[in-house]
């Protein structure tokens, strides 16, 4: 069932910094190298709001900051035994046990769009999962942050084989040369050796390595981030994993059906000669675009949460979903609208929406004017005003612009398809997508969704 996955996080910050003197690298810039704030942000983007903050006695202020910005904290007072002390401690005050997740502040500029493919990679293993550990790996070297399900924690407590936290990891490698690898960081070219609790996921993420010990680590890092190597974005698993971090519990079933509903549209018109390449983003996109629901404009909200996450293709198809905007309408041929600012906030998305990102956001559009909770409605029942605590005249023409849209796409896409579009978003596709929706909601007790098996 697609639930939250219950993982702590917890943040090494205890040393003291002395190679980054003057000032201490977990604090904000210029005295510092801000990394505790970047990394706090990070993980707040897809979901961990309260992440467990290990501090040392000689900054007390790294613990206070940490606290300001929402998270819990704890002291190990006698940081100088090493990062490893640091880990026991946080260990000792963790409230989850489902998994652990160990963050270095050195490697505060690590991607959360990386840290999210960890917890969704780690998530794929079902069961199992709560006995393996994830690493992740860049350039053939493992980085940060491990990902460890809970039943490993109590053997990485017992530690006491030295290596620090790499040592306890490599103590879960299986037979072979797997554990003389991990003890040196590298990448075991052949995988997970026989009875091993580790799995390895390759990541283009250079910040994985990242570990700032000096100033001039912090720039050459800085340089590194910023000139563009690592491109992320998501994958339909992301996607699901950041709408279960994230997502309102209630939106669930609706955000699953309106993917399902959208992926259909898309094949459909792949299959009909319309365009294609829009079939994933149009289900990532579905997934997605009520994430920020109950905020608002929480279309608008709900882009820059992505975009913060560099997944700009994605970000622009749940902009749309609300209301089309002008690059969706150019896309069309129809008329700009002039309420489109009005309508959406501060802006309207870009004037030219390429073919594959345009036509994701029109499956995701109709779909989701389709739909309401699980199920298929008609066009009165989906724009009924008190189904949208509308009532102010202003309230009642926007909706009704709206609605004229939305019935103009409907005849848009039945022009296309030579069918109806209920009928095409009730048919099941066969597309693998789907069945990865029926894994997620098809346990008892889970979502519902608009066409199960």
């Amino acid at each position: 069932m697609l639930g939250k996955p219950n993982i702590e996080v917890i943040i090494l910050a205890a040393g003291d910094s002395s190679r980054f003197s003057p000032g201490h690298k977990a604090l904000p810039e210029p005295e510092g190298a801000g990394l505790l704030v970047e990394l706090l942000g990070s993980l707040a983007l897809i979901g961990f709001e309260k992440p467990l903050v290990v501090a040392g006695p000689k900054f007390p202020e790294v613990g206070r900051l940490a606290r300001e910005l929402g998270a819990r904290t704890t002291v190990n007072r006698e940081p100088d035994r090493g990062m490893f002390s640091s880990v026991l401690t946080g260990l000792s005050c963790a409230r989850y046990r489902s998994a652990v997740a160990f963050l270095p502040v050195d490697a505060g500029l690590v991607s959360p769009d990386s840290i999210l493919s960890l917890v969704s990679f780690w998530s794929e293993f079902g069961p199992q999962k709560n006995s393996l550990a994830v690493l992740p790996a860049h350039g053939g070297r493992l980085g940060h942050p491990p990902v460890l399900g809970g039943h490993l924690a109590a053997r990485v407590r017992a530690w006491g084989g030295g290596g620090g936290l790499r040592g306890a990891l490599a103590s879960l490698a299986g037979a072979g040369g797997e554990r003389g690898m991990v003890l040196e960081g590298l990448l075991p070219p052949g995988g997970p050796g026989r009875d091993s609790a580790l799995r390895y996921l390759p990541l283009d993420d250079p910040m994985t390595l990242c570990d700032v010990d000096t100033r001039e680590d912090l720039a050459r890092f800085r340089e590194i981030k910023e000139g563009g190597l690592f491109a992320p974005g998501p994958t339909p698993q992301k996607a699901l994993t950041l709408l279960a971090l994230c997502g309102a519990p209630h939106k669930l079933d609706h955000s699953l059906s309106v993917a399902v509903g959208a992926l259909r549209l898309a094949v459909a018109l792949e299959s009909a000669g319309a365009g294609a390449g829009a079939a994933v983003l149009a289900f990532v996109g579905g997934i997605l675009h009520d994430l920020d629901h109950g905020k608002r404009r929480h279309a608008k909200f709900a882009m820059r949460h992505l975009m913060s996450l560099g997944w700009e293709e994605a970000a622009l198809v749940v902009g749309e979903h609300t209301s089309l905007g002008n690059g969706c309408r150019r896309y069309l041929g129809w008329p700009l609208s002039p309420f489109a600012r009005e309508q959406d906030g501060e802006d309207d998305g870009p004037e030219v929406m390429a073919g594959p990102v345009a036509l994701a956001s029109l499956c995701v559009h109709m779909a989701d004017k389709c739909i309401k909770g699980p199920r298929l409605v008609d066009m009165d029942t989906r724009f009924a005003p008190e189904n949208h605590n509308v009532s102010s005249p202003a309230g009642l023409v926007m909706l009704r612009l709206r609605r004229a849209d939305c019935e103009a796409l409907e005849g848009w896409f039945e022009r296309l398809l030579d069918r109806p579009v209920r009928d095409v978003i009730m048919t099941p596709g066969g597309h693998p997508l789907e069945d990865l929706v029926y894994g997620v909601a098809g346990t008892p007790g889970g979502p519902k969704i608009l066409v199960t098996k």
